[in-house]
């Protein structure tokens, strides 16, 4: 629509909230020619490959360049062997830029999907209505969880979420990876009413605590694991 592409919210990543590409907002240009681009970018690399192992996908933009002075690229492998998907964001500077930036990666959520971020805050937690568990993960940001509308249905504007990593931009060269996973677990955690937790390696309740808290399921526990949960404030 007109007004999901006349933000950054549109777009994978988009530095100081601005996007990659700028619309036409003249109605009457819309109107005879259709939603024409202002400003829009030049794709600089775009390639696809396999092996045994993995699919392969790697583009890059330069919708930042003259602004900001920087390169995005985008890289995304897909396992052949497992229920995982690997994503790298990388931004490379080829010219000074004198005011501070900042970048946010947005992963848009789809409605009536449920998601938690984990107590580490480094991962959420992705629960289709299928009943499929997925899990995004990030191991030098954490995740934000913010409040979105979904513009995809022509009758109705429906309210849904997102998921943010963000950053300063202050090298030369800035990496953002990330990856997504299935876990068999959260399959059918809806039909789940009461969980018993007790367990030896408590290195794992800080990701359990907040999907049981989500669906409202009931914990049992006791001693060691008992003081655990309680110490994590998870009521």
């Amino acid at each position: 629509t007109s007004l999901s592409r006349s933000t950054a919210a549109h777009s994978t990543l988009y530095i100081n909230d601005t996007s990659s590409c700028i619309f036409q907002k003249n109605k009457f240009i819309n109107k005879i020619y259709g939603n024409s681009l202002v400003e829009k970018h030049k794709i600089i690399t775009k390639n696809y490959t396999e092996d045994k192992d993995f699919y392969s996908i790697i583009a890059s933009h330069n919708g930042y360049e003259k602004k900001f002075g920087y390169i995005h690229t985008r890289s995304i492998k897909i396992s052949k062997k497992e229920d995982k998907i690997f994503g790298q964001d990388e931004l490379k500077k080829t010219k000074n830029y004198s005011n501070p930036l900042i970048y946010f990666i947005r992963f848009h959520i789809y409605p009536d999907t449920k998601i938690v971020k984990t107590k580490a805050g480094n991962s959420i937690l992705i629960s289709l209505s299928n009943g499929e568990g997925w899990l995004l993960r990030n191991k030098t940001k954490d995740f934000e969880i913010e409040k979105n509308i979904f513009l995809g249905n022509k009758n109705k504007i429906i309210n849904n979420e997102s998921v943010i990593i963000s950053g300063n931009i202050s090298e030369e060269i800035i990496s953002i990876k990330w990856e997504i996973e299935r876990v068999s677990w959260i399959m059918n955690i809806k039909k789940i009413k009461r969980a018993i937790i007790s367990v030896s390696d408590k290195s794992n309740l800080k990701l359990i605590l907040p999907v049981l808290k989500k669906f409202k399921i009931e914990i049992i526990s006791s001693g060691g694991s008992y003081k655990k949960i309680k110490s994590m404030k998870h009521n």
